[in-house]
């Protein structure tokens, strides 16, 4: 007959005292030697593509607007900054960041069109409406329509959703070509009345 094997709580205490009978009294213990972190498989290396500033909250590729523009350009939502930054390729860098847009409030998600519109996700302060006094999340399309690649007309395309403090960061275009607007939490633990 096998020997009875040990309940994991004895086997626990057994490594405890095995673990504290390994130093003696008043030397301290061997500090445990942390295990190698691999990020990367062999043969990659992981380098800064740009340093943007501010807070950056949510990154979209799109098409470059400008004259005779080729290619995408980075669009990045600056979350502090109430701005959409872009940022152009130079040879596989990220150029020095533009402000493409501003005059946000709390900007979240950005999500580029196939026409070069770039649609921005952002928050109002709180307000009474449809679904009481809260802040409500909007939808905002910005384009360039002088072809400089700075943004200069702007236009409210969805406004009054219920969701305050966590506003549509998620956005996407669906195969039927509708734009899918996610709808977050106006709490952080998702429970009504608690902390926001």
């Amino acid at each position: 007959m096998p020997p009875p094997v040990p309940s994991t709580s004895a086997r626990l205490l057994a490594a405890l005292f095995l673990v504290m009978g390994a130093a003696a009294p008043g030397v301290a213990a061997p500090a445990p030697r942390p295990s190698p972190v691999r990020l990367v498989e062999p043969g990659f290396v992981v380098t800064s593509y740009v340093a943007s500033g501010g807070t950056p909250s949510s990154l979209a590729f799109g098409p470059d607007t400008r004259k005779g523009g080729e290619g995408d350009r980075l669009y990045i939502a600056d979350y502090a900054g109430n701005r959409v930054l872009v940022v152009d390729d130079v040879a596989g860098v990220g150029g020095e960041p533009e402000t493409f847009a501003a005059g946000f409030r709390g900007p979240l998600g950005v999500l580029a069109g196939p026409d070069g519109s770039i649609y921005v996700a952002d928050s109002e302060r709180s307000r009474e409406g449809p679904w009481g006094f809260r802040p409500y999340g909007r939808v905002w399309r910005v384009r360039d329509l002088n072809g400089d690649g700075i943004a200069d007309k702007r236009s409210l395309v969805l406004k009054d959703l219920p969701n305050g403090r966590h506003n549509t960061n998620g956005m996407a275009w669906g195969a039927d070509g509708l734009l899918y607007v996610s709808n977050g939490n106006s709490t952080d633990d998702g429970v009504e009345g608690g902390e926001s």
